[in-house]
Formats: structure tokens, sequence, C-alpha cells
């Protein structure tokens, strides 16, 4: 369920416009910045919306290196740290 502040800050017609965008490919952290949300706020949202998450993908470098899965999760988490 979504916290309340969030339920009424943004009405169903903005809630359904916010899982349409990520479904025509938006980034997360692009939504969070336009609509002023948290991460976890707005992922609460997807999942309350029925929206299929996506996977981020594999580089070229990574999927031609061959590099070990431990080294990608790292470099992932070091992304997510970032934004």
């Amino acid at each position: 369920m979504l916290p309340r502040q969030l339920k009424f800050r943004l009405t169903s017609a903005q809630r359904r416009a916010i899982a349409a965008e990520f479904e025509g490919g938006a980034y997360t952290t692009e939504l969070t910045e336009e609509y002023d949300l948290g991460k976890g706020a707005l992922l609460k949202l997807l999942a309350e919306e029925g929206v299929k998450m996506r996977r981020q993908a594999l580089s070229a470098k990574q999927v031609r290196g061959g590099e070990s899965p431990l080294r990608i999760w790292l470099v992932n988490v070091a992304r997510r740290c970032a934004n």
C-alpha cells in the first residue's frame, strides 16, 4: 500500500501516467526527479499499478569481457549509490 502522503499528493490519473511513462521506457531516476518522489515510493507505486519491472541491461563491455557476476553486481551497486 502506498504511503498515505503519496496517496493524497498524486491523483489516480497521475499514478497511471507515471506507470505509463515507465512502461514507455522512462528511467526511474527521471521519474523520481520529475514527480519529486523517493525511489522506494516510486517502486511501490509502480508495483501497485501492476507494472512489470525491467532489469538493467549489461553493457557491451560486460558482455564482451566476460566479467564475473560479482564484479557486475558491484558496478551496479556503485551506480545506484551514486544516484
